[in-house]
């Protein structure tokens, strides 16, 4: 029986969703995307770094999330970046693309902490972009969310 946050059952945007990290209580939420020619333009506006286009024939796809820290019994830090994504696009999956982004999703933090950010992919023009996966290195889980196109 599928779980929600399953492949086959996935997060809706704007839907949070609550799991555990390393034995802290965390939350996580897709909270925008946004593709295509718009995405180009926002990320070449809001780069201060960097700017470049897409490679030939891909476009971009741009995803923030929210991510919160809720409780532990210890006072220690977790850890979430934009790394810890991919993007499935027509039954195959693409990383996120390497980026010097100030809006990039990059946080450590303690209990009560929050933050948001955004993840940068490539995907082929043409593809039909399926679902993002959150799954944080060395973790035991993974999180599946729908994207809206």
């Amino acid at each position: 029986m599928a779980r929600l946050g399953d492949r086959s059952k996935p997060v809706l945007p704007a839907q949070e969703f609550l799991f555990e990290h390393r034995g802290a209580q965390c939350a996580i939420a897709l909270q925008e995307t946004t593709h295509g020619e718009a995405a180009h333009e926002f990320r070449n506006r809001e780069e201060r770094y960097l700017t470049h286009s897409p490679q030939e024939g891909n476009e971009f796809c741009l995803a923030r999330f929210g991510i919160a820290y809720l409780e532990r019994s210890k006072d220690q830090a977790v850890s979430f970046d934009d790394g810890d994504f991919s993007i499935e696009a027509d039954n195959k999956m693409y990383g996120r693309t390497i980026s010097i982004w100030d809006n990039a999703l990059s946080v450590s933090m303690y209990p009560g902490g929050e933050d948001t950010g955004w993840v940068v992919f490539q995907v082929p023009r043409s593809a039909n972009v399926q679902h993002i996966k959150f799954s944080p290195f060395l973790a035991d889980y993974t999180i599946w969310f729908d994207v809206p196109r």
